[in-house]
């Protein structure tokens, strides 16, 4: 009988250090997890980024000059700055991607922003932009260009929330629930397509609606503090306090509310805010809009542009929400069998 239970240890002892070896538990793994990160920021910011830059830098305005966006550029009836959108959206969401299936969610979800802040420093500034025209003709096109930019970055929180999670149940790791529903400790319900999760007895249009409201108003307030001038880093660096704000402030809305939801929601609130700062501006300065570009007194919220809300939505809102408690990239512990040893996980 010892010697059976003697066996029966070795081959538990054996069966738990290749599990923890499939599951990343050894140091060597650790390490090679640590520099792997690096590389993958460091080839974001030196070489993906800038290669990005190169390809849509020439955006020019009806005059030559380089007072355009993406939409603006061509006076507005050129290709060649739709292309230029399209090529960042492509690149974020291939970098993206490669970042949450080999790492994790906020991994993929940061270089995918650090490529797209690359980008929108091909664009010009909203005085340049205004002085250019003259008046506010270029404020709907701005408009539609966050629209496009935001929905983008939507869809990309979407597709990485569930490619990282899919990507940690096949690496043999717990199940990582993306709306954090297992942490509520009570039976939860799901509703809108799966991007709520509330206690039993909580209502889910309650959840939604508040966390649109505090994400549409975080995010004005954290781009209104942080957008001092118009200058591209001053902007991009305002969008992404602004995903922070609206990220951290839905966070903890729905906690308070016994819900919790996707990063897709508070993304959702940037759109909204995205698409109505350009026509705010122009209802706020009116006839008195060039004077504002001129003297540098723009409507402050409006100041960041389509690809600086991209790189806000991605780099920001995962922060934001990671700030309020919300587990995105929380590291599982090996799967245990009925005997507490580490077992292979069953993808």
């Amino acid at each position: 009988m010892e010697t059976t239970g003697d066996a029966k240890a070795v081959e538990n002892s054996d069966d738990a250090s290749d599990a923890l070896r499939d599951n990343g538990g050894g140091s060597t793994n650790a390490l090679a997890d640590a520099v792997g990160r690096w590389v993958y920021a460091l080839g974001c910011v030196f070489v993906v980024g800038p290669l990005v830059l190169l390809i849509v830098a020439p955006l020019t305005d009806a005059m030559g000059g380089r007072g355009a966006s993406f939409l603006t550029a061509g006076g507005g009836t050129g290709v060649s700055g739709v292309l230029g959108l399209a090529s960042v959206g492509v690149a974020s969401a291939a970098v993206g991607l490669v970042g949450a299936r080999v790492f994790t969610f906020g991994v993929g979800a940061m270089g995918a922003g650090i490529v797209a802040a690359w980008g929108a420093w091909a664009a010009a500034p909203l005085d340049m932009i205004v002085r250019v025209t003259s008046d506010g003709a270029a404020l709907p096109s701005l408009a539609t260009e966050g629209a496009l930019a935001a929905l983008l970055g939507v869809m990309l929180l979407w597709i990485l929330e569930r490619v990282s999670h899919g990507a940690q149940v096949r690496r043999g790791v717990a199940m990582h629930d993306p709306l954090n529903a297992t942490r509520m400790h009570r039976k939860v319900e799901r509703g809108v397509g799966g991007i709520v999760a509330v206690e039993r007895g909580a209502s889910t249009w309650a959840v939604l609606g508040a966390s649109l409201a505090v994400s549409i108003a975080a995010c004005v307030v954290g781009v209104w503090a942080l957008a001092a001038s118009t200058s591209k880093g001053q902007v991009i660096a305002a969008a992404i306090g602004g995903g922070i704000a609206a990220g951290l402030g839905t966070q903890l809305m729905t906690k308070s509310l016994r819900g919790s939801v996707s990063a897709i929601v508070p993304a959702l609130g940037m759109m909204a805010v995205a698409i109505a700062t350009p026509i705010v501006a122009g209802l706020v300065h009116d006839h008195r809009l060039f004077a504002a570009a001129t003297a540098g007194t723009l409507f402050a919220p409006a100041r960041p542009l389509g690809l600086d809300w991209l790189a806000g939505i991605l780099c920001g809102v995962p922060l934001g929400m990671a700030w309020g408690g919300f587990r995105f990239d929380a590291r599982a512990h090996p799967v245990l069998d009925d005997g507490g040893v580490p077992a292979r996980a069953k993808a």
